[in-house]
């Protein structure tokens, strides 16, 4: 999170609700059951945030099935080979346009000071909208443009190329 600048510790600002966070605690395991890593993932507790002061619109990038059923047509008809990839930390790469503050994280925590995030993290209402915009916008440089049919699924300027969106 330092690495990323996802915030920047301020001083408690007056008038002003906080977004509280918490740590969640994961233990991955391999096939045959053995612990294979730990992870711990800072998440913001949205449910806390305030329309219209935290955030005005939210969006969650979901292709739609009947989408995602022609897509998989298409590619059985043309032998393509469908593939799929997961964007780690892909929040992060969110950037904030309001100002949100949060509790500093347990084990991090200043007495008077809160985070002023800069990033997006897990748990915010308009995470998963920041991230699809920052998406979106990364692509069209390279040719892709948002289908007619549905937002979640962007489309080469040659028309041989497709990727589908899904956030979960």
């Amino acid at each position: 999170l330092k690495e990323n600048h996802v915030w920047e510790e301020v001083d408690r600002p007056k008038g002003r609700k906080v977004v509280n966070s918490m740590w969640v605690f994961k233990i991955k395991h391999t096939a045959d059951g053995s612990i294979d890593r730990y992870k711990a993932r800072l998440v913001a507790k949205g449910f806390t945030q305030v329309k219209g002061l935290d955030f005005d619109e939210t969006f969650s990038p979901v292709v739609k099935y009947d989408t995602l059923r022609l897509l998989l047509a298409l590619s059985a008809h043309h032998n393509w080979k469908p593939r799929q990839l997961d964007i780690k930390t892909a929040f992060l790469y969110g950037e904030l346009k309001e100002d949100i503050f949060m509790e500093l994280p347990e084990g991090y925590r200043t007495p008077g000071k809160v985070a002023k995030l800069h990033r997006c993290i897990y748990g915010l209402k308009q995470s998963p909208r920041e991230w699809y915009y920052r998406l979106v916008l990364f692509l069209q440089p390279y040719g892709f443009a948002i289908s007619s049919f549905d937002p979640c699924v962007l489309i080469h300027k040659s028309g041989l190329f497709f990727i589908a969106i899904y956030v979960d």
